[in-house]
């Protein structure tokens, strides 16, 4: 699957995604839940501003759909 620029495109569903994270420290691939044209993660919003945590910076740079399972 194709990464996807958050700048270029949202996603059009609410869901589960893959993202690219910039951190602080280093870039991390993790999901995040997408509602209502804003990333959540771990109970924080990234809504195209980073997010500031107590010790770190997060700001999604691109997702893409999950995988679909095995059947």
């Amino acid at each position: 699957m194709e990464w996807i620029d958050v700048n270029e495109q949202l996603p059009k569903e609410n869901g589960f995604y893959n993202v690219e994270i910039e951190t602080d420290e280093r870039n991390i691939v993790h999901s995040c839940w997408f509602e209502d044209g804003k990333w959540k993660y771990d109970n924080y919003l990234i809504a195209g501003e980073p997010l500031y945590a107590p010790s770190w910076y997060a700001s999604v740079l691109f997702w893409q759909p999950l995988p679909k399972a095995r059947t």
